[in-house]
């Protein structure tokens, strides 16, 4: 009595061979040529499986850490004036309490209107 064993692959890869695993009737000799034949696919097996850890490590290794930088939305480009002048205006209000060397400065002559 014999069964049939057939592995199939996911990715594409030709199916490992059929083999036909004998039965408890089977002679010492059919034992042992289906045991060497199973023996070899399963070493493929294993170096294919570490084939593709290797690859995972170096897909791992590879992959951005952080997210890059991202473009802003259209929304708030459209506003890029006005963000940048309250940008300005908390910038000049955050400071409460300036050091004497920026005290010390002379005015710019032509100052930036706060009104506009």
């Amino acid at each position: 009595m014999y069964a049939m064993l057939t592995l199939n692959s996911w990715d594409g890869e030709p199916a490992i061979e059929s083999i036909a695993i004998p039965g408890p009737s089977a002679s010492k000799g059919d034992l042992m040529e289906a045991l060497k034949v199973l023996q070899v696919q399963v070493q493929k097996l294993i170096e294919d499986n570490r084939t593709l850890h290797e690859e995972n490590k170096v897909l791992i290794s590879e992959k951005p850490k952080r997210k890059c930088c991202a473009k802003a939305p259209d929304e708030l480009l459209a506003y890029e004036q006005t963000i940048t002048l309250y940008a300005r205006k908390y910038g000049m209000t955050i400071e409460m309490f300036p050091n004497a060397e920026l005290l010390s400065k002379q005015c710019p002559e032509n100052p930036t209107p706060f009104n506009s």
